[in-house]
């Protein structure tokens, strides 16, 4: 477990070494061992679909962690026979919203679960706001936090059997797009300008040309 777990000791993992009845045998980073349960359900439920490895969302203690349950087996004369279960996972924290904030251009993230805000990459003010317009209903095409506007995509969190255990709400600013679109409408004005200002100068170059001759032509006319 420690040579696996420092791979990853970096990050703030949860790495749990567990029996096939979910008995917790070791346990490093993340949620300190005395916390733990006895033995893990997730564990039990997951060897349903054993020896296929199982992923979601585990609540532990007021903690949400996005976990990946993985059975290892070894040969023995009769086949193959389940020794433990390893149980690694991150758990969803402001930091981790932060970077898929950097990630993805700007994009907000709220994760909620048992009706309690874990990590947000808003303010309070905006988070309990949003959190209130999008309710349990579907989520409608627009919505605001009183300063700013957002197009929201609501996403349940599903346990390792596919339960809902919080969601995840992601919200895109419209200020980016009304940034590139004021962009978009200078950027129109000075080309029309512009092309005004080479018409206009095309137009006097042209009427010199016509003009020139003729007036050459009058004095011409005028001499004879």
């Amino acid at each position: 477990a420690g040579e696996l777990w420092s791979r990853v000791s970096e990050y703030d993992a949860i790495f749990l070494v567990a029996d096939p009845r979910g008995r917790v045998i070791a346990s490093l980073g993340g949620e300190p061992a005395a916390s733990l349960p006895k033995v893990l359900e997730v564990v039990v439920r997951a060897a349903k679909s054993f020896p296929k490895q199982g992923s979601g969302f585990l609540a532990l203690g007021q903690r949400l962690y996005h976990i990946t349950v993985t059975p290892v087996y070894i040969h023995t004369t009769g086949g193959t026979a389940p020794v433990n279960v390893l149980v690694a996972g991150y758990e969803v924290d402001s930091r981790g919203a932060s970077s898929l904030k950097q990630s993805t251009g700007g994009s907000e993230f709220v994760f909620e679960s048992a009706g309690r805000v874990l990590a947000t990459t808003l303010d309070a003010r905006a988070t309990a706001h949003m959190v209130e317009s999008l309710g349990s209903g579907a989520a409608p095409r627009h919505v605001g936090d009183g300063v700013n506007a957002y197009a929201p995509l609501v996403t349940a969190l599903s346990d390792i059997e596919g339960r809902p255990v919080g969601r995840l709400l992601i919200l895109r600013s419209f200020e980016a797009a009304r940034r590139h679109i004021e962009v978009l409408r200078r950027d129109i004005i000075l080309l029309w300008l512009v092309s005004m200002a080479a018409g206009l100068g095309l137009t006097y170059a042209l009427a010199r040309r016509i003009v020139l001759p003729v007036e050459a032509l009058d004095r011409a006319a005028a001499e004879v």
